[in-house]
């Protein structure tokens, strides 16, 4: 049973959702060729019990039976089924949306000719939405909803005339709902063609450039929701400084009101842009990074469940040691070693890292130890590797040209389908400035090294680019 599509889904479900799954196999269910009492049971036991062998299982469930395989595995599905029913109505439906069953029971009563009922339940959703603070899709969603009961009781039953601001009225809700879907899908992909990986997005952008004076027209672009949309649009198709300062600006100004799933994208645009900026040589802007980390540390933004992913680990790390900010991150490392989530090997991560802080702190020995470990991680083999290049040339190595030679061979023999084209190349590169800048002809001659130091600037795919410049820098004081 371990390692069953059955133990992979419960595994993922935390206790309360457990609880609930519990009364929710206790409720009836329609008949089928398993019992009932018998799914509930195997789902006590999982919950109960470490030993999951099938054989033990059985003999648990039916101590009197001899061993069926074909029985287990028949109950282990109807199980899964009941627990797929439950996700099913757990994560489909939104829990206490009082507002969406108060506009179901407006459609139940209309259908059933009970016009008073549906009057009440009306103007009670008209009160209960004008209430809500946080206006998310949803909310747009629900009023247009609210709208549509409207039209049919006032303008199709009662043959009401409709005047072209009732039309306005009516209808605006939904293009709010619209045009929240649609910034929110081009901010998803103009994030992936500039951060990740190449998108078509030309199409995208026309059509949002095209509308834009229309729903300024109407007052729509003066919603907080729909304006922090436009200005992350515009941030991440620019992709310039004025924009971001703006965007910062509106997200603070509206941060309170903003729905929690909203607040999300929002700052994942901050902080893609910043590292791009500062992925491209603004490095003005590290300490703007390094005091954004430690706002959204402290506000829960980062926040995967009780964790942190490992690429946010890293990457505040990294920046924690360009500021210099060494203890802050020795406590950093300490307070979050336990709270990294979605790694393959989470101890790996937090070494890596420590290495790292090791090696800011040029306490090469220390970091060189630490980089023993045995990485899974391809990025973090990759990493520790060249890590340790540069502790050799910090640490004036014999064996640092073995070691260039065995790394450039390292990376040329790791098969396309595993790494991208563009990390070998950073990778390559990096080993060649890197042989460049030991070369003692370069070392001693001043104008060697500024036409090295041009040469890594004019670079696009280089790893360590900023502690290259710095050790050229080291050389000709």
């Amino acid at each position: 049973m371990k390692g069953s599509k059955l133990m992979n889904i419960l595994e993922l479900l935390n206790r309360e959702e457990l609880n609930e799954l519990e009364h929710f196999l206790q409720s009836p269910s329609k008949k089928n060729s398993v019992n009932q009492e018998d799914i509930y049971r195997l789902f006590r036991y999982t919950q109960t019990n470490k030993e999951l062998l099938k054989e033990i299982v059985y003999k648990y469930l039916y101590p009197n039976e001899n061993y069926k395989k074909s029985k287990i595995d028949k109950l282990m599905s109807a199980l899964l089924k009941r627990v797929q029913n439950y996700i099913g109505i757990h994560f489909g439906i939104e829990k206490n949306d009082s507002i969406q069953e108060m506009i179901t029971l407006v459609d139940f009563f209309n259908k059933r000719l009970d016009n008073e009922k549906e009057r009440s339940y009306l103007e009670k959703a008209k009160r209960t939405l004008n209430k809500s603070i946080k206006k998310d899709k949803s909310h747009y969603y629900q009023s247009f909803q609210i709208n549509e009961q409207i039209i049919r009781r006032d303008y199709l039953l009662q043959d009401k005339h409709i005047g072209v601001s009732d039309y306005d009225s009516i209808l605006q809700p939904l293009d709010i709902y619209y045009l929240l879907h649609k910034l929110e899908y081009a901010c998803f992909f103009l994030s992936m063609d500039r951060f990740r990986k190449p998108v078509e997005v030309n199409s995208i952008i026309e059509l949002l450039d095209a509308i834009k004076p229309i729903y300024a027209s109407k007052g729509i672009l003066e919603i907080p929701l729909i304006n922090l949309n436009y200005h992350a649009y515009e941030l991440l198709k620019n992709l310039n400084e004025a924009d971001y300062w703006a965007f910062k600006k509106m997200f603070y100004k509206y941060e309170e009101s903003i729905p929690k799933e909203s607040i999300r994208i929002f700052i994942s645009i901050i902080r893609n842009f910043i590292a791009w900026q500062y992925n491209h040589g603004q490095d003005h802007l590290v300490h703007e990074f390094f005091e954004i980390n430690k706002d959204h540390l402290k506000q829960g933004y980062l926040n995967i469940g009780k964790g942190i992913l490992p690429t946010t680990f890293i990457n505040i790390v990294t920046v924690g040691l360009n500021v210099k900010a060494y203890e802050w991150v020795f406590q950093f490392l300490n307070d979050y070693r336990y709270k990294i989530v979605g790694a393959k090997n989470a101890k790996n991560v937090y070494l890596y890292n420590l290495a790292a802080y090791y090696f800011a702190c040029k306490e090469y020995e220390e970091a060189l130890n630490l980089l023993k470990a045995n990485y899974e991680d391809l990025f973090y083999k990759i990493s520790a590797k060249r890590l340790e290049l540069k502790i050799y040339y910090e640490t004036k190595s014999p064996i640092l040209e073995s070691r260039m030679d065995a790394f450039k061979i390292y990376i040329y023999r790791i098969p396309k389908a595993i790494i991208l084209d563009h990390q070998r190349s950073k990778d390559n590169n990096f080993i060649n400035a890197l042989r460049r800048l030991h070369n003692p002809e370069t070392a001693f001659s001043d104008d060697r090294l500024d036409r090295l130091a041009r040469k890594i600037k004019s670079t696009k795919l280089l790893s360590e680019k900023k502690w290259l410049i710095e050790k050229i820098t080291e050389l000709k004081k």
